[in-house]
């Protein structure tokens, strides 16, 4: 099974504590929230980059998906409901108020 990364932030180590602050895009993590027993999460991956770019940051954060292998299987798992879905829970939140959908936040 194939696999891809959907890039959502990048980060910097702040300080020698071994800590790294990540900033991540809020329109790309909603694409993956997912809701479970009732709750609202996200599951990312960050990953140290071989040199630092430009702005200093040492670390990037992305989400693997899964990648269908042909199209005899998308046939096959049509009526499947996809993995990471956008439930109706945070889309009520961006419409509340309560979420923007365009926010950053450093975490």
């Amino acid at each position: 099974m194939d696999y891809k990364k959907n890039y959502i932030g990048k980060g910097k180590n702040e300080g020698n504590f071994g800590i790294v602050k990540i900033t991540l895009k809020m329109e790309e993590v909603l694409k993956y929230v997912y809701t479970k027993d009732g709750n609202d999460y996200i599951t990312f991956e960050l990953s140290k980059l071989q040199k630092e770019d430009e702005y200093g940051r040492s670390h990037t954060c992305y989400v693997q998906t899964r990648v269908q292998e042909n199209a005899a299987k998308d046939q096959d798992t049509a009526n499947e409901a996809p993995a990471n879905v956008y439930p109706a829970a945070i889309a009520q939140k961006i419409k509340s108020g309560k979420l923007r959908k365009s926010t950053k936040t450093t975490i």
